[in-house]
């Protein structure tokens, strides 16, 4: 499925199917450590945003967003990579969670996804021309 700048295909990630981008699912665990794919806004972020929802690993879900923000070139690609990152985190949650806990993990999932929705766009349009907005009205 085409997307923005992005083709998405889903893979099978720990018994979860998972979307990411056709360039994503080649990459080393290694490649995905250089790189600094993880939850959170980088190096100390780990401490306030872990990879883990109430002991459930989410950290594919965050790997893939972070690669879809570094690949991406529009508003649109934003927005198609937030969708993707909330559509992922909530089928790892309905595949891997008890009912008792599974609306905790789903509360918890909004969260990122506010965050990075409402909080991202510095991360999304780092090292990218950022379009200006009303270009060319005069």
């Amino acid at each position: 499925m085409i997307l923005g700048s992005y083709e998405l295909m889903p893979q099978d990630v720990d018994g979860v199917q998972l979307y990411a981008p056709v360039d994503y699912w080649p990459l080393s665990e290694q490649a995905k450590k250089d790189l600094n794919y993880d939850c959170g806004p980088g190096k100390f972020g780990a401490i306030f945003v872990p990879s883990t929802m109430w002991f459930l690993n989410v950290k594919a879900a965050c790997q893939i967003h972070d690669h879809m923000y570094r690949e991406g070139k529009t508003k649109f690609d934003k927005w198609v990579a937030d969708v993707t990152f909330l559509t992922n985190l909530n089928d790892i949650i309905e595949a891997k969670s008890w009912p008792v806990i599974r609306e905790m993990r789903r509360y918890r999932a909004m969260s990122y996804f506010s965050a990075v929705r409402d909080g991202g766009d510095s991360s999304f349009w780092h090292n990218k021309q950022r379009p200006q907005l009303f270009a060319g009205i005069r």
